[in-house]
């Protein structure tokens, strides 16, 4: 998103509609340079293992959230 409040705002909605599998998760933005300034990436953190991380994912695609999972 082009502004922090909105990714805070797009990862609050997506824990409401995760359910259990965000439960655990850390919501957190990640800002970075782009052409027109400033974009937020929304993305949680926390899972214990990258099949958690997955499932979420899985969860959020079926909720209309574009999502991918990716090991740090």
């Amino acid at each position: 998103t082009p502004d922090k409040g909105q990714a805070m705002t797009l990862l609050e909605n997506a824990k409401d509609k995760g359910g259990k599998v965000l439960r655990g998760a850390t919501p957190f933005t990640v800002a970075f340079a782009s052409g027109d300034g400033h974009l937020y990436r929304a993305r949680f953190g926390g899972f214990s293992d990258q099949n958690k991380a997955l499932s979420a994912c899985k969860t959020l695609k079926s909720k209309g959230f574009a999502c991918w999972a990716s090991l740090q």
